[in-house]
């Protein structure tokens, strides 16, 4: 079992337990999810150790799978995921399910990011007989959330001695997918802020051209930040500078690129990825040998602390949620679309490029299902 499956269960564990003693404390209902606090501390530490700590040989000899799964494969995932929850939400497949007594109006309009419940006078006790309504829009952000990858997991199911060419491609696959799913996410809540309209092919021509032009430009941006870091590092040599000024450089240069990418509305996940690379590439090199190796140790341990922290924070919110009113039925639904929309991800599209690209493109069978049991 991977660590972040084991802080995970741990925490929902104690929560369960403190739970048990405490039934009435409102202690549990503090633990929301603050957006501005993980998009600015947490999720950095993880795409910077990520891009920085990643095995350049073997990431751009597998750069045509990469590029397969978490280009290609992010947006077929999207668009199965997508399709098929907009057919089972407008036949009103998914239901309320609750562990309280709660009673919620019928013919109700059902706000999902609060759980408000507007509708008539009439109430019922029966949580399950109330349908969820979905608007098209939730579902596009619901598909975007859910396209990102878990690369973390599956890579623990191998060694990189064993299987250095499928260990390299689940890793690229993953920081590049989590990286589009982002921008993918922020576009279309651009779009469900400011449309009014429904949801036209235009629009969604629209959103893919942007989602595109962001991840492009987010990537130069991130690597232009990564080489003036290079050589402001090589011009201060005469300054004779520690370690521990120079990973603090190192460091520094890497959270401009994702706050001044975030300032002028880009991907901030993209440039701070293509920054922390390039970092590992040329800046790397112009740190002395201690700050080499502990750079990349103190990059690591900040990602471990970073993980920990949400794994961590996902577990003590159990409880909470176990309060609210949810769909099973939703959650099955949407297990099922991600396995279906993986399996088309790599498989399917493995298939049509040996069709055109003869043997250029061949896995066994084995690493095409941790391929895709990685999403």
């Amino acid at each position: 079992v991977h660590e972040s499956g084991i802080t995970m269960i741990t925490a929902i564990l104690l929560t369960l337990i403190a739970k048990q003693f405490h039934p009435e404390s409102n202690f549990f209902k503090g633990f929301q999810f603050n957006n501005v606090f993980f998009f600015t501390f947490v999720l950095p530490l993880m795409i910077f150790s990520a891009g920085y700590n990643l095995r350049r040989d073997l990431f751009f000899k597998n750069f045509r799978y990469i590029a397969i799964f978490s280009i290609s494969g992010t947006f077929i995932t999207f668009f199965i995921i997508s399709f098929f929850t907009y057919i089972a939400n407008k036949h009103q497949f998914f239901y309320f399910t609750s562990f309280t007594n709660n009673t919620i109006a019928t013919n109700t309009t059902i706000d999902v990011n609060s759980t408000i419940i507007n509708g008539t006078e009439s109430e019922i006790d029966n949580v399950s007989k109330v349908p969820i309504d979905f608007s098209l829009w939730e579902i596009l952000l619901f598909s975007a959330a859910l396209s990102a990858t878990d690369t973390v997991s599956s890579a623990s199911l191998f060694s990189e001695e064993s299987e250095p060419k499928l260990l390299s491609i689940s890793y690229g696959d993953g920081i590049i997918n989590d990286a589009i799913c982002i921008a993918l996410f922020k576009i279309v809540s651009h779009y469900n802020q400011q449309v009014d309209s429904e949801f036209t092919a235009d629009i969604g021509w629209e959103m893919f051209c942007k989602s595109v032009i962001l991840f492009i430009f987010s990537f130069i941006l991130g690597l232009i930040i990564g080489a003036l870091s290079s050589s402001f590092l090589k011009k201060m040599k005469p300054f004779h500078l520690n370690r521990v000024q120079e990973i603090s450089i190192l460091l520094l240069f890497a959270f401009i690129s994702y706050i001044l990418t975030d300032w002028i509305h880009l991907s901030p996940i993209v440039s701070l990825l293509s920054c922390g690379i390039f970092m590992s590439h040329y800046t790397f090199y112009n740190l002395c040998f201690q700050s080499r190796e502990e750079s990349s140790s103190i990059s690591r341990v900040l990602d471990v602390l970073a993980s920990a922290f949400a794994f961590s924070f996902l577990g003590l919110t159990t409880v909470y949620f176990t309060t609210q009113a949810f769909s099973v039925s939703f959650i099955i639904f949407g297990i099922i679309m991600i396995i279906i929309g993986r399996f088309c991800a790599v498989f399917v599209q493995i298939w049509i490029l040996k069709l055109f690209c003869a043997d250029s493109f061949n896995l066994k069978t084995s690493k095409k299902c941790i391929l895709t049991f990685s999403g």
